[in-house]
């Protein structure tokens, strides 16, 4: 398909933010300051939102912009409520997951000191609230006038992903 430059530049812009010095590298950041110190679960949530919801969300907006899409805030929204499920699942297969499988070391975040949702809440209460995330992404996506069926079987691919 034949885009305009404004739709290319618009595509473009989305992408720069959310992987910039205010997107994705700010919560690599915020990661790396906290590695040897306590963060709290607001300040955890900013980590998650930045280095991981930030992307997923740009990648829905530009979905939603391709696609034009009136309801782009929504599909950001959902962006972010996977992301931060997506990174707090990551905490929680970093204490139960298999090294194998993962790619990484189980155990490499209690290794380097990090602050995650399972050192703060526990396996349980983490599980809790990627389910939480993952219901509310999926209330969010009823809300929209689209065929559900691609988006809600990616969610539930990623809700159970190497468990």
């Amino acid at each position: 398909a034949c885009y305009s430059n404004d739709l290319k530049i618009s595509l473009l812009q989305i992408l720069y933010q959310a992987s910039g010095i205010n997107g994705m590298i700010l919560g690599q950041v915020l990661d790396m300051e906290f590695e040897n110190k306590k963060a709290n679960h607001q300040e955890l949530d900013l980590i998650h939102h930045h280095k991981t919801g930030d992307l997923i969300s740009a990648a829905m907006k530009m979905g939603a912009l391709v696609c034009d899409y009136k309801d782009i805030l929504i599909w950001q929204e959902i962006g972010y409520k996977i992301g931060l499920a997506f990174q707090i699942q990551d905490d929680i297969l970093d204490v139960t997951g298999n090294s194998e499988i993962l790619g990484k070391k189980v155990g490499s975040d209690l290794q380097n000191h990090k602050s995650t949702y399972v050192s703060l809440m526990g396996v349980d209460k983490s599980q809790a609230i990627v389910n939480q995330y993952f219901k509310e992404a999926t209330e969010l996506l009823y809300k929209l006038n689209v065929k559900h069926e691609l988006i809600l079987e990616i969610m539930e691919k990623l809700k159970k992903r190497v468990k």
